[in-house]
């Protein structure tokens, strides 16, 4: 969760009166508070390009509208900065819901005739523009800079390979875990992000963008701590409604993992098995298995460390969801721990934060997932 003010928090709980900006930049200067009619940023953590939006700009009076690919508000060079929070009693608190390209772009321009009484004439007279923003993460950047060529790395450490990588495009923040060293005789395909996911998998981590816009990673299965503890989401505090959804898409039994080995490249495979509960591989539901494949997992204990990983991460993560509607909290972030509490139950539920979409207006939709005990 985003560091705020206990202001901020107490907003979160009770009455509110909420504010969301959306700022434009092009080439690293602010340009102007974008005049916006409605606006939503939706995140999903399991797609690449984790957080996407929208904004409907409110042109009056037409200086926003581009007529060349050149003007600020354009797909060509544009960013936007989408803020949210609250007009408490210490005043306009705001957070970042992070920095977004422009991927396109729609304008609706209204116009009406006017005939003057006396020379008959009729001209007309813009009454202004409609434009329809949609937003993706500065993932896309990376996504976009495929490698030209064949290469090869040129650090000898993971993390500074990762920040080699993608410094000519996107800032980057140390997660400051212990050095990982690349394998040798690694060379790279022509997708330049699936080199940040596999070298970020070295650490049993993936990559995600920060609300501040930069590149870092996070853990697959990070432990719960303070700084990833959302408020709780209840009767009491701020749920308005839940449900909940059981689905087998997304559940799988069995992770198995392939690597290469440094010295010999002879191939290395590991298998990480769920083998109780009622998602078992041995059980009723039956196996279902996920292949992951990264050369750069160059020993029998690195690709069993990895598939046991994954198996931890995604083997009740997606079993059951719960998709709720709460009062806005902009602080919080993919990933976060939350507790539910529900009607007809004494002890609350702790989830992670897997999904959000928080629109300018009106309450915010969370979707969490459930933890193994609710699947056990």
């Amino acid at each position: 969760m985003q560091t705020v003010s206990s202001n901020f928090l107490a907003a979160v709980q009770g009455s509110n009166t909420p504010v969301y900006y959306a700022d434009l930049w092009k080439n690293g200067t602010f340009v102007t508070r974008l005049p916006i009619e409605s606006a939503n940023v939706a995140a999903d953590a399991n797609s690449d390009v984790q957080f996407t939006g929208q904004v409907v700009v409110a042109d009056a009076d037409g200086t926003l509208t581009p007529t060349s690919m050149g003007d600020s508000l354009t797909p060509f060079g544009a960013t936007v900065n989408i803020l949210a929070g609250f007009n408490h009693s210490g005043g306009i608190e705001t957070v970042s819901m992070g920095w977004f390209l422009i991927w396109d772009m729609d304008i609706e321009e209204a116009w009406s005739s006017m005939t003057d009484s006396l020379s008959g004439t009729t001209t007309l007279v813009r009454k202004g523009s409609r434009i329809t923003l949609n937003l993706r993460d500065l993932t896309q950047k990376i996504k976009d800079y495929k490698f030209l060529a064949p290469s090869q790395p040129t650090q000898s450490s993971a993390w500074a390979e990762i920040v080699y990588l993608v410094g000519d495009v996107i800032q980057t923040q140390d997660p400051g875990f212990t050095p990982v060293s690349i394998p040798a005789n690694l060379t790279y395909g022509e997708d330049r992000f699936e080199a940040v996911k596999a070298l970020a998998a070295l650490h049993l981590a993936e990559p995600f963008i920060t609300p501040d816009g930069r590149l870092t990673l996070r853990l697959l299965n990070p432990a719960q701590d303070s700084t990833n503890t959302a408020p709780t989401f209840g009767w009491t505090i701020n749920l308005v409604q839940y449900k909940k959804t059981l689905t087998r898409d997304g559940v799988y039994n069995v992770v198995v993992g392939r690597g290469k080995d440094a010295t010999t490249s002879n191939s290395l495979v590991a298998y990480s098995i769920k083998s109780d509960g009622p998602t078992s591989f041995y059980g009723d539901f039956g196996p279902r298995a996920v292949f992951y494949a990264n050369d750069l997992l160059s020993s029998q204990a690195a690709v069993q460390a990895f598939a046991d990983s994954q198996l931890n991460a995604i083997a009740s993560q997606n079993t059951q969801t719960v998709p709720v509607k709460a009062l806005p909290n902009p602080a919080i972030q993919l990933g976060d721990y939350a507790s539910l509490s529900v009607q007809g139950s004494s002890t609350p539920v702790l989830c992670r934060v897997i999904g959000y979409n928080y629109p300018s207006e009106g309450e915010m939709d969370v979707t969490l997932s459930m933890p193994s005990s609710w699947v056990a």
